[in-house]
């Protein structure tokens, strides 16, 4: 426990930070399995090899590792449900511990940490910036909700340096908003090893009849995947009430689920009283998602809201076909094998129908994922910090 207290607690991971880097502190209400938290750790891998000095703040959700010399610290009183009085406390929190550290940029992410990171951030810190994964505001979310979150982006964005946004979607999205301006932006995708999703398309029979029988899976059947955190978000209780149909019917079609959450006994419980059990696996979460796309027909996703889908682009790398709902991000890559329903999933059974009828597995160029390279995703990294770095330049006299 640092000095700051017991609200604020503070740990190394690796070295001892150095006091002469640039200082970066990343906040995020969370730090868990899943898109946001791969794309955070890679950044703030980068930020370690480029000498910088990097700081995590997160809630007492962060289950996933750090990369080596990260210094965590959890705040508490900063959670993801909206409260207040915990708002508040995580808040003041924050600003004793920029106060404390004297940071040069704090990046936020998520819509929380986003909001309220940043209210704390300013004016102790020469260069805010904030990183959308997805949207705070719009369809998908109540309607008193999105426009609160809108409001409070807009107001955020008065102060905010720059924007680093996971698609071109999700900027236009905000940009259309009124949320700063287009020459804040920057777009950078998240990381994906897309050289080694497209080998699944090269493998034999017998390779990929071992990867089923490692997931447990029946070497006769059609496998329709899903792949992501168990949470309402995701909608998973949708899509296997949307399924259901096709499973009774089809003996040689199964579901399997790949991911944890907080949802998954309400979804085994669901596949129990829907007479399921048999029909679908719930895997647990995948350290390597081209095992499962090995032996998948279909990607599914049902999900309320997304920045860009990252397993929607490993399995299009791979050469899945892919049914999702209309959310932002499924036409980043032009001409993809995607098709899309609407956002309530209605023709959802119809379409996976006829993607398994028709069979196939389509492929996409590989040059067409370049953007999600590593190469390009650190170019990226760059140039957001040579960025950062001309309004440091311009705030240099800025009070330390």
């Amino acid at each position: 426990m640092d000095s700051l207290g017991a609200s604020v607690v503070s740990e190394f991971q690796g070295s001892e930070p150095n006091n002469a880097l640039p200082r970066i502190l990343h906040v995020s209400t969370r730090h868990v399995l899943g898109g946001g938290g791969r794309n955070l750790n890679f950044t703030m891998s980068w930020e370690r090899r480029a000498g910088y000095e990097v700081h995590l703040v997160v809630g007492t959700e962060h289950p996933v590792a750090v990369p080596e010399g990260v210094r965590l610290h959890v705040v508490p009183a900063l959670r993801r449900a909206l409260s207040p009085p915990s708002d508040l406390r995580a808040c003041y929190d924050l600003r004793r511990l920029i106060r404390a550290h004297r940071y040069d940029m704090v990046n936020t992410h998520q819509s929380k940490a986003g909001i309220i990171g940043r209210l704390a951030a300013r004016g102790l810190v020469p260069v805010l910036a904030h990183t959308i994964h997805m949207a705070s505001f719009g369809t998908g979310y109540p309607a008193v909700q999105s426009l609160a979150f809108r409001t409070l982006e807009r107001h955020c964005g008065r102060f905010t340096d720059l924007f680093v946004a996971v698609g071109h979607d999700i900027k236009n999205r905000y940009v259309r908003a009124g949320i700063g301006h287009d020459y804040q932006y920057l777009v950078v995708r998240s990381p994906i090893d897309v050289h080694h999703m497209a080998e699944v398309r090269t493998l034999s029979d017998s390779e990929r009849a071992l990867r089923r029988a490692r997931l447990g899976l029946p070497q006769s059947v059609r496998v329709i995947a899903s792949v992501g955190l168990l949470e309402p978000r995701k909608r998973i209780a949708l899509l296997i009430r949307g399924l259901a149909p096709l499973l009774h019917a089809n003996n040689d079609v199964f579901l399997a689920i790949a991911g944890t959450g907080p949802e998954e006994m309400r979804l085994r419980s669901l596949s129990a009283e829907l007479g399921l059990e048999s029909r679908i696996r719930f895997l647990g979460w995948i350290g390597d998602v081209a095992d499962l796309l090995a032996v998948t027909s279909l990607l599914v996703q049902t999900s309320s809201a997304e920045g860009v889908s990252q397993v929607i682009i490993q399995a299009l790398a791979a050469g899945v076909p892919v049914v999702a709902t209309d959310v932002e991000g499924l036409h980043e890559i032009a001409g993809a094998p995607i098709t899309v329903v609407d956002r309530r999933a209605r023709g959802l059974l119809p379409s996976c129908n006829r993607v398994l009828i028709r069979g196939g597995r389509p492929t996409v160029a590989i040059e067409h994922f370049s953007d999600w390279t590593q190469e390009r995703v650190t170019s990226g990294l760059s140039e957001v910090h040579k960025r950062a770095g001309d309004v440091l330049v311009k705030r240099s006299t800025v009070p330390r």
